[in-house]
């Protein structure tokens, strides 16, 4: 258990410590080009959190977190149709694509991305009853080590709502919590992307 919870440690210290380098490398190339810093940080990169636009089966519209783990960039045009629609997985894999280890633009329509999904938890870490998303019990995301039950595979840009900073909630591993203010920026943000029906 004491290396468990160690190696757990570590693991959340690595994520912060990957942030800010992030950030601080983001910000110093914008400098020596003379440029302004963007309140976004004009990329997505390996490590960051991003909210994501999911359609559920009855349509309804839903965002869940991940962890970029991989960054790539396709070499042709993405349709966005068939990089959104339900069989998005297969067309998305068949592409021919670059990786980028400095990240894309946020606007770039070629961006895809493997991610690590979160899981929405309760106060005590354990998934609530009920919709697996926006639950209103929800109080923290948790990374999990089987990826919410999802298969690994890529993600277009079309896709992403926004970034998001979570913060670590220390006595639960690997638990974090989505500020009021990020939520409420994913949720006007996703309502803009498809109407609405996103509220």
């Amino acid at each position: 258990k004491l290396l468990a919870d160690f190696n757990v440690s570590i693991q959340e210290e690595s994520k912060d410590r990957k942030l800010r380098f992030h950030v601080k490398r983001l910000i110093k190339s914008h400098q020596q080009r003379g440029e302004d810093v963007d309140e976004e940080l004009d990329f997505y990169m390996d490590d960051d959190d991003v909210a994501v636009l999911f359609t559920m089966e009855d349509s309804s519209k839903v965002f869940a977190i991940g962890n970029i783990e991989q960054v790539a960039v396709a070499d042709g045009t993405v349709d966005a149709r068939r990089a959104t629609g339900s069989s998005s997985a297969e067309y998305l894999r068949q592409l021919s694509m670059s990786q980028r280890s400095n990240g894309v633009f946020i606007n770039d329509p070629k961006g895809l991305f493997i991610l690590q999904w979160y899981r929405e938890v309760k106060g005590d870490g354990t998934p609530p009853d009920g919709p697996r998303y926006q639950n209103r019990a929800c109080k923290y995301y948790k990374l999990t080590s089987d990826n919410d039950g999802e298969a690994f595979r890529w993600t277009s840009n079309y896709q992403i709502i926004s970034k998001v900073y979570l913060k670590k909630h220390s006595p639960l591993p690997l638990c974090y919590s989505l500020s009021a203010a990020d939520k409420k920026m994913v949720t006007s943000t996703m309502k803009k992307m498809v109407g609405p029906e996103a509220e």
